[in-house]
């Protein structure tokens, strides 16, 4: 495979690395944090500009397991869901960021 080092792949591989970054920090920091925030607020603007690479539901299934995360509207079993809905989003996008990457 002839990879080159072109601003998209550069792009692509940087917010594959901070999915897998969030995926880790996600189970050692607290959820009050507002990096996951940043985080999908970048993957949402490379969604704009990059129409299809990734599919949107993900991201924003992701954005709102992180508001509810963030602002901890709810706790218990609902929590939980919570947190594995994001991590299902968060592995996704990294699967989609993953095959963009190979092209």
């Amino acid at each position: 495979m002839d990879m080159r080092l072109t601003p998209d792949n550069i792009t692509v591989a940087l917010l594959l690395a901070a999915t897998l970054l969030l995926v880790v920090m996600r189970f050692m920091q607290r959820l009050d944090v507002n990096w996951p925030l940043l985080y999908y607020l970048a993957l949402a603007m490379y969604l704009y500009h990059q129409p299809g690479i990734i599919r949107p539901g993900w991201v924003y299934a992701g954005v709102v397991c992180a508001l509810f995360l963030r602002f901890e509207i709810a706790g218990g079993k609902f929590l939980i869901l919570v947190r594995c809905a994001e991590l299902l989003a968060l592995v996704s996008v990294a699967i989609w960021l993953g095959k963009a990457l190979e092209y």
